[in-house]
């Protein structure tokens, strides 16, 4: 009898012990989620500093203008593994040299960082993403 008079009161109990794990639980695979996300968006941020400096540091002593836009587009086209030509790889590199013949300076071709998607397939076409272009012919 007196187990029966207190299994209302266990069964209370066992169902906030429930909640609570649960809670405990969907926070857990909220703040993996979170965390996953930005860990994407360090290695993004990451990625896109070390190409932009690369490219940076390939313009950065030229003999002329035409020679830094050069060198840039060939450490552009190294990083990207774009070895041959397509016509999606020469809009890329109409583009980013229309951007930085728009710019007033140097600096203005570092487009404002976006963030990054939630799942980016590869270097390569979060480096595209970067700057807006079409991976293979296959844009966004």
């Amino acid at each position: 009898m007196a187990a029966e008079a207190h299994a209302p009161f266990l069964a209370v109990l066992q169902a906030a012990a429930d909640n609570a794990a649960e809670a405990e639980a969907q926070f857990r695979r909220d703040a993996n989620q979170r965390f996953s996300a930005l860990e994407a968006a360090r290695a993004f941020a990451h990625r896109r500093l070390n190409l932009m400096r690369t490219i940076a540091n390939a313009a950065a002593q030229p003999e002329s203008e035409e020679i830094a836009v050069a060198n840039a587009l060939a450490v552009l086209r190294e990083k990207l593994g774009w070895h041959g030509d397509s016509d999606a790889r020469s809009e890329g590199r109409r583009h980013v040299a229309m951007r930085r013949a728009r710019a007033d300076d140097a600096t203005a071709i570092f487009k404002r960082p976006r963030r990054p998607r939630a799942m980016c397939s590869s270097p390569r076409r979060e480096a595209c993403d970067a700057f807006g272009l079409k991976l293979d012919g296959v844009g966004h």
